[in-house]
């Protein structure tokens, strides 16, 4: 059976600092404590592949390096 969200996290992380990194990540992408899994399954699964992330706060980050926007993300964002 194909193991999904936090199942799919545990031993995929080699160090705290990653772990909290991937937190962080879903913490900002969804306030939605019954969504969390499926985000924690989407990360690893695209880091995995070795595709980009491409989730609004990872976006962001990449963008500011401050995790501060000031405005909603669009398709040109995601281009860059």
């Amino acid at each position: 059976m194909k193991k999904h969200g936090i199942a799919a996290s545990q031993g995929y992380f080699k160090t705290p600092e990653e772990m909290l990194i991937a937190a962080s990540l879903i913490e900002k992408e969804t306030f939605v404590k019954t969504e969390r899994a499926v985000i924690a399954g989407v990360i690893v699964n695209r880091l995995k592949k070795g595709v980009r992330l491409q989730i609004d706060p990872s976006v962001i980050y990449g963008m500011t390096k401050t995790g501060l926007l000031g405005r909603p993300l669009n398709r040109q964002d995601l281009k860059k």
